[in-house]
Order: C-alpha cells, then sequence, then structure tokens
C-alpha cells in the first residue's frame, strides 16, 4: 500500500521500529519527515483504504498554565521541541515523562498561547481553547456534536474537519470515536503534551508519549495539500454520535 501512496511528486511512507525513536530514526534516514495531523488527515482523504491504517504524528495535545496565569489546552501542528528527537530522546530516557506526557518549557507554551489562530495554506495550525470547557466528561466516548470545536481543532480547521468526516463516513458510516483526556488535570506543574493520533475510525489525543511508534512520514511536505474538492457539508448540520 505504501508504495503507491504518491500526490503529484510527493512520496508517503510509514515507518515503525521498536520505539519511537527508532521510528524517526529510520524516518530520518530515508529522507522523510514526520507528518503533523492535517497532513496526516488530508493524506487519508485521498487515499480512503488508509482508514484501515494508522499512525501518530508530530501534532500535540498541550495541557498547562500560562505565566499569566491561565489555564488552557492547546492543539499544535506546527515543529517545536515537541517535534525534535533529541528532546524526546532525553525526555523518555532520563524518565522525565509525566503519565506518559512530554514536559514542555514554560518559555514554548507561552509562545504557543501567543500563536493562536495562527493558519496556513488553509490550515489551522495551533488554537488556544480555555480549560474550564472540558472539566466534566474527559474520557470515555463522548457525543461528538458537542466536543466540535476540539474535533476541528484536532484535525486543522473546520474545512479539513468537514472534509475528514465525509471521507471516514464511506468508509465507517456516521460514527466516529473521538478519545480525548488530561493527565495534567490541576495545572500546577510543568505543561505537558501528548501526541495526536489516528487510528482506524478514531482520533486520539491522550496517548502515552513514548508509545504508539507508527509514524507517517512524507518526502515533501503537503501543506498545500487542499481539502476543497471533497465538497463537504457543514459539520454544524451533523449530528454525530459514538457508539
Amino acid at each position: 500500500m505504501s508504495q503507491d501512496l504518491i500526490i503529484g511528486e510527493r512520496e508517503y511512507e510509514f515507518f515503525e521500529g521498536d520505539t519511537l525513536i527508532d521510528s524517526l530514526e529510520t524516518c530520518e534516514r530515508a529522507g522523510y519527515s514526520p507528518l503533523f495531523l492535517p497532513e496526516f488527515a488530508a493524506l487519508k482523504i485521498v487515499y480512503p483504504a488508509l482508514f484501515q491504517d494508522w499512525g501518530r504524528s508530530m501534532s500535540i495535545y498541550a495541557s498547562g498554565r500560562t505565566s499569566s496565569g491561565s489555564e488552557v489546552d492547546i492543539y499544535v501542528h506546527v515543529p517545536g521541541e515537541w517535534s525534535e528527537m533529541g528532546y524526546i530522546l532525553n525526555a523518555i530516557s532520563e524518565k522525565k515523562l509525566i503519565n506518559g506526557a512530554l514536559p514542555l518549557t514554560q518559555k514554548s507554551f507561552d509562545a504557543l498561547e501567543k500563536r493562536n489562530g495562527e493558519t496556513k495554506d488553509g490550515i489551522r495550525l495551533v488554537t488556544v481553547m480555555d480549560y474550564a470547557r472540558m472539566n466534566s466528561g474527559k474520557s470515555g466516548e463522548p457525543r461528538l456534536d458537542k466536543v466540535l470545536p476540539d474535533v476541528q481543532a484536532f484535525l486543522g480547521g473546520e474545512e479539513q474537519a468537514e472534509a475528514y468526516y465525509q471521507a471516514h463516513r464511506k468508509v465507517y458510516g456516521n460514527k466516529m470515536q473521538f478519545y480525548y483526556n488530561n493527565y495534567n488535570n490541576d495545572h500546577s506543574t510543568v505543561p505537558v503534551a501528548h501526541p495526536l493520533m489516528l487510528d482506524f475510525m478514531t482520533l486520539f489525543s491522550y496517548v502515552r508519549f513514548e508509545e504508539n511508534n507508527r509514524v507517517p512520514g512524507v518526502k515533501v511536505s503537503i501543506t498545500n495539500l487542499s481539502a476543497k474538492d471533497a465538497q463537504p457539508k457543514s459539520l454544524e448540520r451533523i449530528m454525530l454520535e459514538v457508539e
């Protein structure tokens, strides 16, 4: 399958080693860059067969308290210390992970808050959300009509989310799973991050950082790959329920 993942001049492949670092090193040696979640979602939109596959991205769901005292959650689709192999390796090898989450520096977390709403090629790269919005029902399988802002932030914006849902619907019907959690509930320690992952019919934003080592990569960035041609219906008109 992966040998056929070509869009224009761009080539894609999946990499899976014994550990996350193994996967990232193999990806790098092969001349590929690991995908951020919107790029991975766009690839699945173009290749619906990939809904039968899975992989983690370099995007993160960050949680913490800013220097100004605000408790926020941030969906992030841009590179930073959380996507640097050396930073990740150090955190894992030195046992710095916090309940499986990657600790972030306060400086980088504050910088992300200031980038709220940043977009590129129609993709929303950073979305800051008030932590209080999700002070209940933090796990399980919520009705997606109640968490649409999170689904959109997870996938990179409303248009991308609409297109992804339409592609998902052709494979799995009207039901989709979205798992989220926050192991930094009291926001009393350092900010932390979990990787965003697509697993068959499920969107995950709480997996442990050192686990799930299957990484999709691309030789050429697909940030200009648009989902406009999918002609999706508005998510606001679609009631999503989870089994």
